[in-house]
């Protein structure tokens, strides 16, 4: 397993709802790796993970899935 990074999953779900809120308002906000020039991939996954349930409860639908 990976390790995690300063910051844990909260760090995750502050990055998830500030991607949510751009999405939402059409806001950019600036790249994550301005601020932390290395995010691991674990993180991404956390960010992406907590993205989609954001998503859904605002009643998104998952339509498809990409493998590979």
């Amino acid at each position: 397993m990976g390790t995690r990074r300063a910051g844990g999953s909260g760090g995750s779900q502050a990055k998830a709802t500030r991607l949510h809120e751009a999405r939402r308002t059409g806001v950019p906000v600036p790249p994550f790796t301005d601020a932390e020039p290395t995010p691991g991939a674990d993180e991404g996954y956390l960010i992406q993970q907590e993205l989609v349930r954001l998503l859904l409860a605002d009643g998104d639908r998952i339509v498809g899935t990409r493998s590979g």
